[in-house]
């Protein structure tokens, strides 16, 4: 689904202008973030000593992309 919306978000927006392109760069490297952790979680071993940190790791970089994204689709929001 979020492939989906990104695809109409981006068809959507008309004229590409660099806030725009900010936005949809930083939705696009959540969804790699979220889709790369969901299959190293189910295709990982747990019992390597680097399963925990690198989940932990990729949660906290997915967070800080969701927050820029949001920030940003904020921006774009209240500036029109």
């Amino acid at each position: 689904m979020m492939i989906a919306a990104m695809i109409t978000g981006y068809l959507d927006a008309g004229e590409i202008s660099p806030p725009i392109r900010n936005h949809f760069v930083a939705a696009v490297c959540v969804f790699v973030i979220y889709s790369t952790r969901g299959f190293y979680w189910l295709k990982a071993n747990p019992i390597k000593s680097n399963y925990k940190p690198t989940l932990i790791f990729s949660a906290l970089l997915g967070i800080i992309l969701v927050s820029v994204a949001g920030d940003l689709g904020g921006r774009l929001v209240y500036s029109s």
